[in-house]
């Protein structure tokens, strides 16, 4: 038994490797989101849209004369989301604000709603779980998350265009990121 080699039947190992190269890669697996719709307005009509929707809709009250109001912008080259969050005291806004930054690149496109103890909020989610979001709170303390969310004063119809719009936007920002940060080193990864 000593030094006796393994053999393997010739017709395992082509099962094997047929196996192999049929299996579809993973890329080839993945659907597209059918939240991440490329047709449609485009990336500024689509921010107007956002704006609109937000600027119109009233504050999120969440007690002790407080409301928050949220507030979206993109970047001038559209790699970024800027998601601002207003707090007013009994009416007169503060310069304490919240604010977050997505990296387009690294969000997905489909939003996820709720609602809270404040109502209706939307989700943005890291792809992967990965902490992408920076954000800074009204304590200007930064911290890095995997997700975030704003709360909306919004009904359910107006809440759901809202979270299509911004799927919508996210999704044209991405390829727009993709068309324009194609890396051409062979070695990066």
């Amino acid at each position: 038994m000593q030094g006796t080699p393994l053999k393997t039947p010739k017709y395992l190992t082509f099962a094997i490797l047929l196996v192999l190269l049929l299996w579809p890669s993973p890329s080839a697996q993945a659907q597209a989101d059918p939240a991440c719709k490329l047709e449609g307005p485009s990336i500024a009509d689509t921010l107007t849209y956002i704006s609109g929707i937000l600027s119109s809709s009233p504050p999120v009250a969440v007690g002790g004369g407080q409301t928050w109001q949220a507030r979206l912008s993109v970047s001038p080259d559209g790699t970024k989301i800027f998601n601002e969050t207003f707090t007013a005291y009994n009416g007169v806004v503060s310069d304490m604000k919240e604010w977050e930054v997505f990296p387009v690149q690294a969000i997905k496109c489909s939003l996820t709603s709720g609602s809270g103890k404040y109502g209706p909020f939307l989700w943005i989610d890291c792809e992967d779980g990965k902490n992408c979001v920076t954000r800074r709170d009204v304590n200007a303390d930064i911290t890095y998350t995997a997700q975030s969310s704003f709360h909306v004063n919004l009904d359910a119809d107006h809440c759901d265009r809202l979270q299509r719009a911004i799927s919508h936007l996210i999704a044209l920002l991405q390829k727009q990121y993709s068309e324009t940060h194609t890396d051409t080193d062979p070695f990066s990864k």
